[in-house]
């Protein structure tokens, strides 16, 4: 899919950085470790910064994405999601995970919210 069609507005854009730092336990941030929880299929979301240079850090991850059922969304910058994810320095992925049930269904719920409100329905597997 192009980034075109995963890229949000700037409303949604803010309420999924929000959701980000709410859930700031069960993130993960860095290409490495969204690569990693995804190929264990502990991510629930992704989320890249479009403006990613060079833009092949990023490129395989929504192939990973997916492979593996996984949503995976776009921001504007990198700059506001490394801010979200409590770093002083850019961030060119995040994910979203859950170590158990527990904390599945509540992220979940968040999650789902967020990408319900960027398409109308949910492309969250398994809601």
């Amino acid at each position: 899919m192009s980034t075109d069609s995963r890229a949000v507005s700037k409303s949604l854009e803010k309420k999924i950085l929000a959701l980000v730092k709410d859930n700031i336990r069960q993130v993960k941030k860095g290409a490495n470790e969204v690569t990693k929880q995804i190929e264990r299929s502990k991510a629930l979301l992704v989320i890249m910064a479009l403006d990613t240079e060079p833009i092949q850090i990023i490129e395989h991850l929504p192939l990973l994405c997916d492979d593996k059922g996984i949503s995976y969304i776009y921001v504007s910058s990198s700059e506001a999601l490394g801010n979200a994810v409590g770093l002083q320095r850019p961030a060119v992925a995040c994910c979203i995970t859950y170590e158990d049930d527990q904390q599945y269904e509540k992220v979940k719920s968040g999650v789902s919210k967020v990408l319900s409100e960027m398409n109308g329905v949910s492309m969250l597997k398994g809601v």
